[in-house]
This record gives C-alpha cells, sequence and structure tokens, in this order.
C-alpha cells in the first residue's frame, strides 16, 4: 500500500496552499449560483438546478473505487461502506431537488431551497408569505427535509427553514437605458467584436452617475475602436458621456474553469455531506493551472493524520482520474493539496 502511495503522489505535482482563497472567477460563481448550490434562484429553477449527470458519473466513480478498496485503509474502507452510492446511483437527483419535489407534493409554498457551506453546513429552505403561514408550516417543513437527508445519510448538514419576504423590486427608472444596452450590444456584435456582454449600470454612491460595463474576449484588439462607438451611441441618445469599464476574459481558461467546476460540485455534496470524511470545504481555482484544495477537520496533531490524507487522496486522484471524468477533466494534470483544520498541508 505504501508503494502504491508514494507513486501516487509522486505523479502529482506538489503544491503548497496556506489559506482559503477563491479566484475572481469562483467568487463570481459564489455570487452568481452560491458554488453552484447556494440560494438566491426562484422555485421556477430549482429542483433540476444542478445536471444530475455529473453526480451519477461520481457515484459510479465512487462505487468502483470503494469496491477495489485493498488500496485503501480499513477506516476509510469503513467510511465508504456506510455510504450508499448504489442508491445515490440510481437517484440520480441532488438532496435539494428531492426536497423540492416533496414541497410541491405537499403543496406547501417555498422560494427557494440550497446547500449553505459556511459558516456552517446546512440546508435552507426559504418560505415565502406572511409569518403567519411560516410559523403554521415550519415544522412540517423542517422534518421532509430531515428526514430526506437521513434517507441519503447526509448527518453533516442541518436543516434551516426561513421566513423569506424579499423587498420589491423598483421599477427601472429610465427603460431606455435597457433597449440602448441593447442596441449597443448588437451593434458591436454585428461588426465582429468579441463582446460578451454590456450593462449600463448605475455605480453606486455616485449621486445617479452611470458607466458602461463591458466583458470582452482578450483576444480583441480593437479596444479603441470599441470605446468610441459606444461613446457615440450614447452620446447621440442620452445627450451624456459614460465612463466605459473593460474587463477582458481568457475565454479557454473559463472553459476550463466550468470543466473544473463541474468535478468540484460532483464531489462537494458527498465529502461535505456526510461527517465521516471530515471534509469542511472544497475549492479550485485554474489559475495558472488546475489546483483542487480539500479543507478538513482534522487535526495535523493526530497520530492518523498523514494516513487519512492518503487515502483521501487516493480516492479523490481515482475519482478524478476516472473514466467518467475525462470529459471533464480532459487529461490535464491537476495540484490536489488536503489541509488539516489549523490550515497545514497534510498531504
Amino acid at each position: 500500500m505504501e508503494n502504491k502511495l508514494k507513486n501516487l503522489r509522486e505523479s502529482m505535482t506538489e503544491t503548497v496552499f496556506e489559506d482559503v482563497t477563491f479566484d475572481k472567477a469562483l467568487q463570481r460563481k459564489i455570487k452568481e449560483k452560491a458554488l453552484q448550490q447556494g440560494l438566491g434562484r426562484r422555485k421556477a429553477k430549482w429542483g433540476i438546478a444542478r445536471k444530475m449527470g455529473v453526480y451519477t458519473a461520481a457515484a459510479a466513480v465512487l462505487i468502483g473505487l470503494f469496491i477495489s478498496s485493498a488500496y485503501v485503509s480499513p477506516a476509510m474502507a469503513e467510511v465508504a461502506s456506510k455510504i450508499p452510492y448504489v442508491k445515490l446511483l440510481f437517484i440520480k437527483k441532488d438532496v435539494t431537488q428531492l426536497v423540492a419535489e416533496r414541497l410541491d407534493e405537499k403543496k406547501y409554498k417555498y422560494d427557494g431551497i440550497g446547500l449553505s457551506y459556511r459558516p456552517k453546513k446546512e440546508l435552507v429552505i426559504q418560505i415565502p408569505s406572511s409569518k403567519e403561514y411560516y410559523n403554521r408550516v415550519k415544522a412540517d417543513v423542517k422534518k421532509i427535509a430531515q428526514d430526506i437527508l437521513d434517507s441519503q445519510d447526509y448527518d453533516a448538514f442541518t436543516v434551516n427553514v426561513m421566513n423569506f419576504n424579499p423587498e420589491p423590486v423598483a421599477e427601472e427608472e429610465d427603460p431606455k437605458l435597457l433597449v440602448l444596452q441593447t442596441q449597443i450590444f448588437d451593434e458591436l456584435k454585428k461588426q465582429k467584436f468579441d463582446v460578451l456582454s454590456l450593462y449600463i449600470v448605475e455605480i453606486p454612491d455616485s449621486g445617479g452617475e452611470r458607466e458602461v460595463q463591458v466583458e470582452l474576449a482578450d483576444t480583441e484588439k480593437r479596444v479603441a475602436k470599441l470605446k468610441e462607438l459606444i461613446n457615440k451611441r450614447i452620446e447621440a441618445e442620452q445627450k451624456e458621456t459614460y465612463g466605459i469599464k473593460l474587463q477582458k476574459v481568457n475565454l479557454a481558461k473559463r472553459e476550463q474553469e466550468g470543466r473544473w467546476g463541474s468535478v468540484i460540485s460532483a464531489m462537494a455534496q458527498e465529502l461535505m455531506g456526510k461527517k465521516d470524511f471530515q471534509v469542511k470545504g472544497l475549492s479550485y481555482t485554474v489559475h495558472p493551472e488546475p489546483k483542487l484544495t480539500i479543507h478538513t477537520t482534522v487535526s495535523a496533531g493526530d497520530d492518523h493524520a498523514k494516513e487519512y490524507a492518503q487515502d483521501l487522496e487516493l480516492i479523490i486522484h481515482h475519482f478524478v482520474t476516472s473514466d467518467e471524468m475525462k470529459e471533464f477533466v480532459k487529461g490535464e494534470p491537476y495540484e490536489l493539496v488536503i489541509n488539516s483544520k489549523e490550515k497545514k498541508q497534510l498531504n
């Protein structure tokens, strides 16, 4: 076993990761969809929010890993034996979808369902409507969610049922800006500018000052011409000028980021949802190259910390390099860091 683990470690790039960090792209993902599992999505978009093919693939791989557990310590093999991956393989749904479907069956109102990993691991359900309705259904909704968590052996999550009444969205002060925004974007695309997005926004705490925020491929060289076209159109329509803020995007890195995000998503719910795995967080970056970081609750001073890290490293390596993950990983080398609760590297 030691030789196999030694060979595995030597085949991987060494890395040092001292703290939990997120690259800008991951921060954007968190803001947009809360690490692909967060809150803020409406009921109509829940349920099938994540593509369960990824989770199905993850289950299939992990089944194979644990069948060949001669490479894994008895302690980790015992952990693996407690986890119903075969059941997960046939369910093909994530836990938030299961909860959403059960609440729909019971005709309960809800605005959003998501998994929150910080500051603690929670399955959060947002109940709209009045306090009276919330107080009447809260206990039943919580029991439904808890029963589903229990059925999937997700013992690391608690259930948090919240009364959620968002502030009404103010009407757009100047709907003409939306039209202008679309017209400018369409004109730039017509002239073959490699523009990804364009928004006219009000700058916070500026007294109403606006700017044009443009996201474009980093291969686009006609920046001066682009700004000129934007300014001319705004001056003609609004009789004023706006600042222009450009953000260049490496399209290859964005595509790579999306693929590796799918790999992380496939691991997150399982590794973080079961206490036995002792995982409190996962993060990743593709800058400059893919790096996965596993944040654990294991103490660096624990007698079995190194063995734990070796076993977890082996499981993750088999998972990442499996046939089912090929379309996401594409044979790219990656770095893996397993950190203790003191943020010391264990592997």
